[in-house]
């Protein structure tokens, strides 16, 4: 056999390979295209089929196994129905694009059968709600995006058995409150998007379920405000919080005493016009702490300075952009200068010791001052000290240990301040403490989740004109001693009659100035004080008034004696305008109905100079000098 005869086969044989090679990738295209649905594309090497784009109505019958990515996105299948997926024979993908489909309901078995499935992308939908178990056996995902959808509420447990879940979207929707039970289940959760929702209060326990949870993102909810009284995150492993562009006006340190593994947090674009320093101290992980400040309006006072000497001293590095400084609004002084203007800054204050060896001072007035924070053990010493005035001054906080060693305080004053809420262990100390003045603190809020008083010895508590909406029986749980209560010109609509049930010894209330809805709730408040003979004090032109209903609106709220209800609704008797305060009744003369209508009485009146400057002109000649008082219906 010539050689050439013995190349030839020998040429064939190495053909044979490439043959069949191409013949699998010819058979592979061809098997490709004869199971791909006429409206897709499959791409047959990645297993990935595209049907976007494709004016489906329902879901294409799929025959090419196996599948591991669908790209469904911007069609019209309005509903996911009963085992959608199964009836497709769609069972072995692992990634599900559904966005931009206008699905608005979803049943609770649609995903039947996906339990291979890891991401799920559902944004850019009609969705208003889901129901528990829609998402039920699909173990293995770990990405859920349900961003851009009109979502208002989440029952709980809705995300039960999510056990793989590491990333959940619900950005971009209408969520306006969250429960306790949301997210349970989801154990391995990492990541949690709630940007742009109209979320204003969080559940305490909201996320106390999250044990993973490392980013938190709350931004864009303009309304939400961080509990100041209480922890606003109750899980330690969150390092990054963004909760800025909200309606945020102040932070404190029991706010994030949980956070203590809190590497980056974003405060940007709020209300915040002060940080207390503290808030960093259990921040374990400052050294690598960001915390982005600018767009608030901050006030470049002694409490900021703090803040930014912490900064300097910790290497917490303040996060800023061309054109996003963070900028002092307050005082006028330094309006619209970067913040580092404070580096050139120093605050003059009591310092612990002012008062050591004062231990037979019994009266101790600061009042129209500007002192804006108080030192841990200040008045420490002043064992015979009573009577403690710092009415009128700009403080915003008081720490827990403010008051520690004033042993024998019975009066203590701290109206007209800037306190918007109050540590539960700041009036702890004061075991004699007889009266309480917390007046006109115009955003002061009570908290109707925990105790106000930690102590039971105060008889007189005065929280006028302040911002208080709402009071429970749990605020006043210790306030048993109680005997006088003024609560004149907040923002009360309501009060729950249970709150007086632990004050045996209340006999007066001031309730004048509110905006009173004198319903069925009411009306069992004003008949407690009927039958348990607990004066509702009143002044001529101040009289306690219903607001609400319209039927009684601006009428006394005697008018509630005429008033019975029925199925929670109030009835007012046919004559109930005929009800009028006693003053109007008796027809005083001017001159009488302009007295207080306890006169008689024992009463206490504090007065003191509020322009004590001038004194030093007084001494060779006669001048006149301002003196203000404080009267106490006693």
């Amino acid at each position: 056999m010539s050689s050439r005869s013995r190349i030839i086969p020998v040429a064939l044989l190495l053909l044979i390979p490439l043959l069949i090679f191409w013949m699998w990738l010819l058979s592979k295209a061809i098997r490709s295209s004869w199971l791909c649905p006429r409206e897709c594309w499959c791409d047959p090497e990645e297993d990935i089929l595209y049907c976007s784009h494709a004016s489906l109505k329902e879901l294409p019958q799929i025959y090419h196994n196996p599948l591991y990515e669908l790209y469904l996105h911007h069609n019209n299948f309005s509903i996911l129905a009963k085992k959608a997926f199964v009836s497709k024979s769609i069972l072995q993908i692992e990634s599900l694009y559904l966005g931009y489909c206008e699905i608005s309901y979803i049943d609770v078995d649609a995903f039947n059968g996906l339990v291979l499935l890891d991401y799920l992308s559902l944004v850019n939908n009609l969705l208003t709600g889901l129901r528990v178990g829609t998402f039920k056996n699909m173990t293995h995902l770990q990405s859920l995006h349900l961003a851009y959808n009109r979502i208002e509420n989440l029952e709980a447990g809705i995300f039960e058995g999510l056990t793989s879940l590491e990333w959940l979207n619900l950005a971009h929707n209408l969520l306006y409150s969250l429960g306790s039970g949301t997210f349970i289940g989801l154990t391995n959760l990492k990541n949690i998007f709630l940007s742009h929702n109209r979320l204003s209060t969080l559940h305490p326990d909201v996320f106390m379920h999250l044990t993973k949870l490392n980013a938190l993102y709350l931004d864009e909810n303009k309304e939400l405000q961080i509990p100041s009284n209480s922890s606003f995150l109750n899980i330690q492993t969150v390092e990054e919080l963004d909760i800025s562009d909200c309606n945020i006006s102040r932070v404190m340190p029991i706010s994030f005493e949980n956070a203590t593994n809190l590497t980056k947090l974003i405060l940007s674009n709020n209300n915040l016009k002060t940080i207390d320093d503290k808030i960093f101290r259990g921040m374990l992980k400052l050294t690598y702490i960001y915390i982005y400040l600018y767009g608030n309006p901050l006030e470049c006072d002694c409490g900021l300075l703090n803040v930014w000497r912490w900064c300097q001293e910790h290497g917490i590095e303040v996060v800023e952009y061309v054109e996003h400084f963070v900028l002092c609004e307050s005082p006028d002084q330094v309006s619209g200068l970067w913040w580092g203007v404070l580096g050139k800054a120093q605050c003059k204050r009591l310092k612990v010791g002012t008062f050591k060896n004062m231990t037979h001072l019994q009266s101790l007035h600061l009042a129209y001052n500007r002192i804006e924070n108080l030192e841990a053990e200040i008045f420490e010493g002043l064992t015979s000290l009573e009577w403690l005035n710092l009415a009128h001054n700009l403080l915003y906080s008081l720490r827990s240990d403010v008051f520690i060693g004033l042993n024998n305080l019975k009066n203590l004053f701290l109206s007209h301040n800037r306190l918007s809420t109050l540590h539960p262990d700041v009036f702890m100390h004061l075991t004699k403490l007889n009266a309480l003045y917390l007046d006109e603190n115009e955003e002061l809020q009570i908290p109707s989740n925990s105790s106000f008083l930690n102590i039971q010895t105060v008889e007189f508590l005065r929280i006028s004109d302040c911002n208080v909406s709402s009071v429970t029986p749990i605020s006043f749980e210790n306030a048993t001693n109680l005997t006088r209560l003024v609560l004149s010109n907040n923002n009360l609509k309501t009060i729950d009659y249970n709150i007086f049930r632990v004050m045996p010894k209340l006999t007066r209330l001031f309730l004048e100035g509110n905006p009173l809805e004198c319903d069925c709730g009411l009306l069992k408040l004003w008949r407690w004080c009927q039958e348990h003979g607990i004066e509702v004090v009143e002044y001529v032109e101040h009289f306690v008034l219903c607001e609400s209903p319209e039927q009684v609106s601006g009428l006394w709220w005697g008018v509630l004696g005429k008033a019975q209800c029925k199925n929670g609704s109030i009835m007012f008797e046919e004559d109930y305008n005929s009800v009028v305060p006693n003053d109007q009744e008796e027809e005083e003369d001017a001159a009488t109905s302009s007295e207080i209508r306890t006169a008689g009485r024992t009463a206490t009146v504090i007065c003191w100079i509020t322009d004590s400057a001038v004194l030093e002109d007084c001494v060779s000649q006669s001048c006149t000098v301002t003196i203000e008082c404080h009267f106490d219906p006693g």
